[in-house]
């Protein structure tokens, strides 16, 4: 018999106002209003209000303090949470996963449980599943501030920026000193273009935690796309500097400008090829990868390998580029002439790969990937785009085995739930392929091949 505990568990935080201060929105404007300490009150016991438990909301002249009382918790729940927390601390989410829910059946009512569940999948990159057990912790106790931050991240894991600008921004009243949520802001801010904004939030992410080099790299992207190249430039010499990331120091150490340049319009007939302008031309083609002009890019890239034609990276960075414009040929050309100067490179292997599975060169994309994998690479992609040539040649079980590889290696991609659902209805496992098909139609994730599987789950109904 599960035993019944009634002494309250809380979860308490204490919040400075003039932390607060300088944020912007509803509180910003509260802590500036008369009566202040009686609008903060009415508006954290609004906002905050508990499903389950209770919550007392204390404001003083200089503090706001939130205590959550747990309305329950159970003995035997307990002991199985511990259990699963065991499990996750050496990694092993499968087992820690099953715990937590079998904790949750005893004791539906405790957001730890959601939470660290919700951890669990965001682990194993099963965004949607993280958000639902992440979101279940906030409306049972909504001051959980370690969901808000995190379900702030996993939004935008998955590209859902206003979500996860949302879920940021709040995290601030809770973390107002919190480097990860500056430094995540500036991500969705850059991707949105808001690049001043973006800017803002790198340099307070630096400002809390001088070491983060993301927050660097962040910036120096963001002043190579508005053509501040001199800030960009000390931006990746930071980086370099902190080499706490090899392969963000090895993107700083070609990004670097070694001259500054006054305007990003080049042209071939500006350069007096120098080895200073040839860094110049690199670093234009890098800012017009990032500014998604990728026939410029590729250009700029074309113009520098003229003068420095056995620079590896380089021809890989013009295969992308290529491989992004739409110029197949061309990206095959470059990735191959990046594995003739350095052929021990996965990546290499791997992106060739996919120009040649795009121009249906099946037997070229299986060997590219073989030694991509030989070399120690092997990933979602490479086992998807096997397992999907594996697919056109009607070799379904080992289609199957690949596309399993796949999904194991990330739940949240779908083209390989897609193919792996037509492999399972090839070899007469029609019932899986639903239940993968749903899992695709019900993701927070963005992509045509949700209509697809909508339309392939109508055809076997």
């Amino acid at each position: 018999m599960s035993t019944t505990v009634d002494e309250p568990r809380t979860l308490s935080l204490s919040l400075k106002l003039s932390d607060l201060s300088g944020l912007n929105g509803e509180i910003g404007n509260l802590l500036n209003s008369d009566s202040r300490e009686s609008n903060i009150h009415a508006y954290f016991c609004a906002k905050y209000a508990a499903v389950k438990g209770k919550l007392n909301v204390d404001v003083t002249s200089s503090h706001v303090r939130l205590t959550w009382f747990h309305p329950r918790h159970i003995e035997e729940a307990d002991a199985i949470h511990k259990q699963a927390l065991s499990y996750a601390r050496i990694k092993n989410y499968k087992d820690a996963i099953s715990s937590w829910v079998r904790a949750i059946s005893i004791n539906p009512d405790s957001p730890d449980y959601y939470f660290n569940l919700g951890i669990a999948f965001f682990e194993g990159k099963n965004y949607k599943e993280a958000i639902e057990n992440l979101t279940i912790a906030l409306k049972l106790c909504p001051i959980y501030y370690k969901a808000v931050l995190i379900l702030g991240t996993v939004y935008l894991k998955i590209r859902k920026f206003d979500q996860a600008e949302g879920y940021l921004t709040e995290s601030l009243i809770f973390y107002p000193k919190h480097p990860l949520a500056y430094l995540n802001l500036g991500a969705v801010y850059s991707i949105q273009k808001a690049y001043a904004l973006g800017a803002q939030m790198f340099e307070r992410a630096i400002q809390l935690s001088p070491g983060e080099v993301r927050a660097f790299f962040g910036l120096a992207k963001i002043y190579s796309l508005t053509g501040d190249y001199s800030k960009a430039s000390d931006c990746y010499k930071q980086v370099i500097k902190l080499n706490a990331s090899e392969q963000l120091t090895n993107l700083a150490q070609r990004a670097l400008l070694n001259v500054s340049v006054s305007s990003p319009e080049t042209s071939e007939g500006s350069f007096n090829f120098d080895n200073g302008n040839m860094d110049q031309c690199y670093q234009q083609g890098y800012a017009a990868f990032l500014a998604c002009d990728y026939t410029k890019a590729a250009k700029l890239y074309q113009l520098y390998l003229k003068q420095k034609q056995d620079d590896d990276f380089v021809l890989y960075s013009l295969g992308e580029a290529c491989l992004r414009a739409g110029n197949l040929a061309g990206a095959v050309d470059a990735f191959t002439k990046a594995i003739s100067v350095n052929s021990g490179k996965a990546l290499y292997y791997k992106e060739l790969a996919i120009a040649n599975n795009y121009l249906g060169n099946k037997e070229q994309t299986v060997k590219n990937i073989e030694k991509a994998e030989e070399l120690g690479h092997e990933d979602s992609i490479s086992n998807t785009i096997w397992g999907k040539v594996l697919l056109e040649e009607k070799n379904f079980v080992a289609a199957l085995q690949k596309l399993e590889k796949a999904v194991s290696l990330n739940s949240n991609n779908l083209l390989a739930k897609y193919n792996l659902s037509i492999a399972l209805i090839k070899t007469d496992r029609r019932s899986e392929a639903i239940g993968i098909l749903s899992e695709i139609t019900n993701s927070p994730i963005r992509s045509p091949i949700k209509a697809e599987a909508e339309r392939l789950i109508e055809n076997l109904s």
